[in-house]
């Protein structure tokens, strides 16, 4: 049995070697094994890989070999294992293994199993830093400015390395990719100058780090020379004479620097320095025409020229004058402080001395402080030890041998804080002004309530009257009509009696009987505009010659009062209180103001009254309002003659006119012209109206004289009327008083017709 065995197992492997192919079909596939180990080493460290086959161990040994993935062919380490043993990889760890590792499993001596590999894991390799250095490009570091300079941080050993650069020790945030080790500086400027530092740092676990520094390296850059600047002072050395000293200042610029100076295209000085300005002495003489310098920088072939400054130098001559700039103002509107200014009317380089009541005052005071080099301005603090009079000197700052002063300024607390008048009038004319309108409206309320109010009731009446008449017959409609048109006008004279009863106080019965005792048609009009209720429109009412004069009266008056609060008060140079420009006469400017504000005043109450005109039923209040506009346009006509004739004369007396606005002066006197004929011809108006409303009534109110030699009539026949005897009415005294008028006529029906129709209408 054993011998059959034996042969059995002789015969395979004798098969199996005569063919190979099919020996193929005996092939053992091993399963992946598993390759783990730590990520991260520090070189030269010695560190354990492990490799396995997951699952059921095999029956025969494996053969684990670990590879780089730089170097596949050949394995940096193997491990044979029997029986599921895990291998181990046991390493020291180079800069070259910083790579991917792989492990292969394969049967050890078998040639019938089948290898296998793991998944890839990665290996990082930390070298420590060392050896760092800066390599600058340019080699040279001094730099001009506009150029660009690169700097590369170099190092002798290290991996996974962040670099930070420093320059000054100060940490250069512009840094963004930490692993570049370049810095490149465009544009160079002279702020990019100072020593330059990299440092380079790697760690291992973050808890072991490696930091290295290297040597700093200065940078210079140098500044190209910019545009100079002139200056020149003026000094009196002791032989004699007078010399310009002339400074020619760049404010950068690296040494050596070279200033010259040229009078055109002539070279008069030329300096090198190793400083940025140079100076130079020229002999002058004063009130004469010396012409111009200019002066040329240059540095490392880069050259600029500066504007042109004038030698001719003018002594401090004319008049010195004090001049108010400007004021102070707390928040209770007090002025609390002023600022004085000194000028001289030539002179090239002046100084200025202030004096007080005739002390002079130095640089600062407890209520002072002089402004400027050269001293022209004052400030004060206002109060009583403020007041007093001021006074400057000018001198030239060269040679203060002599000197010209000014008259004095009076300064008083107590007079600046004093309200002006012109104020005044116009927050009182303001004041008038709103009253007038908020009379104005309730007037006008008055007005509407007391009219409206009695129209309702006839509205009402009318509508009853309407409904009672649609169930009449149709045969009576005539009749229903002219009943309607009797009774409607019958109860207009009525309102339009009540309304003028209203006021009876103050109006003479007569004339109101006698106005009501006339027909409609002759009752229309009374000064010009409808006589009662009327209503208005809006566009023929700024359409009327009136209105548009008072308009413009009105706007005449604005420009006057207006042009004189705003520009016609100026102080002189030796005054700190604003005066008229009128011959310094504050009385006629007062004078135009006030004629002007009551002009603007009366303009706005008449156009008001113009517009409820329409609404006054009252005829004696007509009269009143157009009386009232004949004498105001009259008297102010008058006015403003005296006004042009005022502002006329004092303005030719005028002699000093520096300072003054005289647009403003030319517009206050045309304007005041121009008002003479709008209020001469609202005058005119004003009185054609009020004829007009006289002759109204007046002619309305008296009968025509009988006419004597016109014939006596033989017979009379009493006007027909319809009957109203089938027409309900809601009035019975008025149908108990109403006689039969479709009676036969007392008079015999034969009467001569010739003679009754030559006999003339009544008059009633």
């Amino acid at each position: 049995m054993e011998s059959t065995s034996l042969s059995s197992m002789i015969l395979l492997v004798g098969i199996s070697t005569l063919c190979p192919k099919t020996g193929a079909l005996w092939e053992h596939a091993l399963g992946d094994p598993v390759l783990f180990g730590p990520s991260v080493a520090l070189k030269e460290d010695a560190v354990d890989f492990y490799c396995e086959i997951p699952g059921e161990p095999e029956p025969f040994a494996v053969l684990y070999e670990l590879f780089l993935d730089s170097i596949p062919e050949r394995p940096i380490s193997e491990h044979t294992s029997l029986s599921g043993e895990v291998a181990t990889f046991p390493l020291v760890v180079k800069e070259y293994h910083d790579d991917l590792l792989t492990c292969r499993a394969s049967g050890h001596n078998q040639t019938l199993v089948q290898s296998s590999y793991s998944r890839p894991i990665r290996l990082r390799v930390i070298v420590p830093v060392e050896g760092v250095k800066i390599v600058s490009h340019p080699s040279h570091l001094n730099l001009w400015e506009g150029q660009t300079l690169l700097l590369r941080c170099e190092i002798e050993a290290g991996s996974y390395v962040s670099y930070d650069w420093f320059v000054n020790g100060a940490v250069i945030e512009s840094q963004l990719d930490r692993s570049n080790n370049t810095l490149m500086i465009d544009r160079l400027s002279a702020q990019h100058s100072g020593d330059y530092s990299c440092g380079a740092s790697n760690q291992f676990n973050h808890s072991i780090g490696f930091n290295k520094s290297s040597d700093a390296i200065a940078v210079h850059v140098k500044e190209y020379i910019s545009k100079p600047e002139l200056e020149m002072k003026v000094v009196k050395p002791l032989d004699g004479g007078f010399k310009a000293v002339v400074t020619c200042r760049s404010v950068r610029g690296t040494p050596l620097n070279t200033f010259s100076l040229m009078n055109g295209s002539s070279l008069i000085f030329t300096e090198t320095s190793d400083n940025t300005q140079a100076i130079f002495s020229i002999p002058i003489e004063l009130n004469q025409e010396m012409g111009s310098v200019r002066c040329n920088a240059s540095n490392q072939g880069n050259w600029v020229m500066s504007d042109p400054l004038s030698l001719t130098v003018e002594s401090v001559r004319g008049a010195v004058s004090i001049s108010l700039t400007h004021t102070h103002i707390s928040q209770d509107f007090r002025m609390q402080g002023v600022y004085l200014r000194c000028s001289v009317e030539q002179g090239s380089f002046p100084q200025f001395r202030w004096f007080l009541n005739g002390s002079r005052l130095e640089d600062r005071g407890t209520f002072y402080s002089l402004g400027w080099s050269d001293h022209a301005h004052l400030s004060l603090a206002l109060g009583r030890e403020s007041d007093g009079f001021y006074r400057c000197e000018a001198t030239d700052n060269f040679d203060n041998s002599s000197s010209i002063s000014s008259t004095t300024f009076r300064i008083s607390h107590e007079e600046l804080n004093r309200v002006s008048p012109a104020v005044v009038l116009i927050v009182f004319s303001c004041f008038a002004l709103i009253v007038i309108m908020v009379i104005s409206c309730c007037v006008y309320g008055i007005i509407l309530r007391k009219r409206y109010p009695r129209k309702q009731p006839l509205i009402e009446r009318s509508s009853k009257r309407k409904a009672t008449i649609k169930q009449d017959d149709e045969d009576d409609q005539e009749d229903e009509d002219y009943q309607m048109g009797f009774d409607e006008d019958a109860s207009l004279e009525d309102r339009m009696c009540d309304s003028d009863q209203d006021g009876a106080e103050s109006v003479d019965e007569t004339v109101l009987y006698q106005v009501c005792a006339l027909p409609m048609e002759s009752r229309s009009v009374a000064y010009g505009t409808a006589f009662s209720g009327s209503g208005i429109d809006v566009v023929k009412f700024v359409k009327q010659p009136q209105t548009v004069l008072r308009l413009l009266s009105w706007l005449f008056s604005i420009v006057v009062f207006a042009s004189i609060t705003a520009e016609c008060f100026v102080n002189s140079p030796n005054e700190a209180q604003a005066r008229c420009v009128f011959n310094r006469n504050d009385s006629a400017c007062n004078y135009a103001v006030t004629v002007g504000v009551l002009s603007f005043l009366i303009c706005l109450a008449f156009l008001l009254a113009d517009g409820a005109f329409p609404f006054i039923s009252n005829v004696l209040t007509q009269r009143h309002i157009a009386t009232a506009d004949l004498g105001l346009s009259g008297l102010w006509t008058f006015l403003w003659f005296v006004c042009f004739c005022l502002l006329s004369d004092q303005w030719s007396r005028t002699s000093d006119v520096r300072g003054i606005p005289t647009d403003a002066v030319n517009a206050v006197v045309a304007f005041s012209f121009f008002s003479i004929a709008s209020w001469a011809a609202l005058t005119y108006l004003a009185l054609v109206k009020f004829h007009q409303g006289v002759e109204e009534v007046t002619r309305k109110f008296t009968d025509a004289p009988p006419d004597v030699t016109a014939p006596y009539p033989n017979t009379y026949t009493p006007p027909i009327y319809p009957s109203f005897q089938n027409v309900p009415s809601t009035y019975p005294s008025f149908q108990e008083h109403t006689p039969d008028l479709y009676q036969q006529p007392p008079f015999s029906q034969n009467s001569d017709t010739s003679a009754q129709s030559s006999f003339p209408k009544p008059v009633y």
